[in-house]
C-alpha cells in the first residue's frame, strides 16, 4: 500500500475535492474505489468506524475522515506546493466561513445513505435488502414518486429499490435544496428553485469579479464547491431555468475551474449526472 491512499466513490464530491486537493498539491496517491451502498471493505470501516463513509484518506496508515478536514491536512502537510487556504488569519477565516456555507447549503444532512441515523421526518435503515424511507405525509405527497425505481423490473415493494444503489446515492449524498429541482414538481419544485437562486446569488455576490472565491488563486472554497457545478446541467433541465441569468459570474467560475487538470480530471460528466438520476 502507497504512503497516502483515498477511500472514495466515483461521482462523490466530496471525494472529488480531495481528489483536487491532491491533484494541486502533486501528491501521488492510491485509489480505491468503495462499493458504498453494499459490501464496504474492512479497510474502510476500520479506518472511519463512526461514520463508515467516503471518503477517508490514509497516510502513513492513519485516517482521516470529512472532506474538509481532509482538504485542510493536505494543505498543512503539503505547504511547499499550491496553497489552498490563504496566509492571514481572517482571510482563513473567511474561507472556512464560505466552505462552511456550501456544505450546509450544498449538501445534505443525511450524507450517507447506509449510516442508520434519524433526521425527522426522514430515517434511514442500515439493511440494503429493506431500505425503507420513513416520511411524512407531506413530504410523501410531494415526492413520493420519484422514490420508486421506475427500471426495476421485480415489481419491487420498497419504496426505494436498493438493486439500483446509483439512484439511492444521488438522492442522498448531494445537494438538498438542488436536489429538489429533480425531485419535485409544481409548486414545491418552484419553491425548491427559488431557494436555491438565493444561494447562488449569495454565492455570486461572495465571488463578485474575481478570478476565485479567494483571489486570483484557486483554493480551499473552491475546492469545496466546484463538484457540484457537474449538477448544474441536471438541476437546469429538470427545473427548467437558466443557471448563469441567475448567477452569470458562478458560472464563469466554472468553466475557468474546469480548465484546471486537477478538477477536470475529478469531476463527473454532466450528462452522465442527468441520465443516472
Amino acid at each position: 500500500m502507497k504512503p497516502v491512499v483515498l477511500l472514495d466513490f466515483w461521482a462523490s464530491p466530496f471525494g472529488q475535492r480531495c481528489r483536487i486537493a491532491l491533484a494541486e498539491k502533486g501528491v501521488e496517491y492510491e485509489y480505491r474505489e468503495e462499493d458504498i451502498m453494499g459490501n464496504k471493505s474492512s479497510l474502510l470501516l476500520e479506518s472511519n468506524p463512526v461514520y463508515k463513509k467516503v471518503p477517508v484518506l490514509i497516510h502513513d496508515g492513519k485516517p482521516v475522515c470529512e472532506s474538509l478536514i481532509i482538504i485542510q491536512y493536505i494543505d498543512e502537510v503539503w505547504p511547499d506546493r499550491a496553497p489552498l487556504l490563504p496566509a492571514d488569519p481572517y482571510a482563513r477565516s473567511q474561507a472556512r466561513f464560505w466552505a462552511d456555507f456550501v456544505d450546509k447549503k450544498v449538501r445534505p444532512p443525511y450524507a450517507d445513505a447506509f449510516h442508520e441515523f434519524d433526521c425527522s421526518p426522514l430515517r434511514i435503515t442500515t439493511n440494503p435488502r429493506n431500505l425503507f424511507l420513513f416520511i411524512d405525509k407531506q413530504i410523501l405527497d410531494s415526492f413520493a414518486h420519484c422514490l420508486i425505481c421506475s427500471s426495476c423490473k421485480n415489481n419491487c415493494a420498497e419504496p426505494v429499490c436498493s438493486q439500483h444503489p446509483l439512484t439511492l446515492f444521488f438522492m442522498y449524498q448531494f445537494n438538498e435544496c438542488g436536489t429538489r429541482l429533480w425531485q419535485l414538481k409544481g409548486e414545491a419544485q418552484a419553491a425548491a428553485k427559488e431557494e436555491f437562486i438565493e444561494i447562488l446569488k449569495l454565492l455570486e455576490g461572495e465571488l463578485g469579479d474575481k478570478k476565485y472565491f479567494g483571489g486570483d488563486a484557486f483554493g480551499f472554497v473552491d475546492d469545496t464547491l466546484v463538484p457540484f457545478v457537474s449538477w448544474f446541467y441536471t438541476y437546469e433541465t429538470c427545473a427548467g431555468f437558466s443557471i448563469e441569468e441567475a448567477a452569470p459570474n458562478v458560472v464563469a467560475w466554472g468553466k475557468r475551474c474546469m480548465e484546471r487538470e486537477s478538477v477536470a480530471n475529478a469531476l463527473s460528466d454532466p450528462h452522465k449526472i442527468y441520465e443516472t438520476v
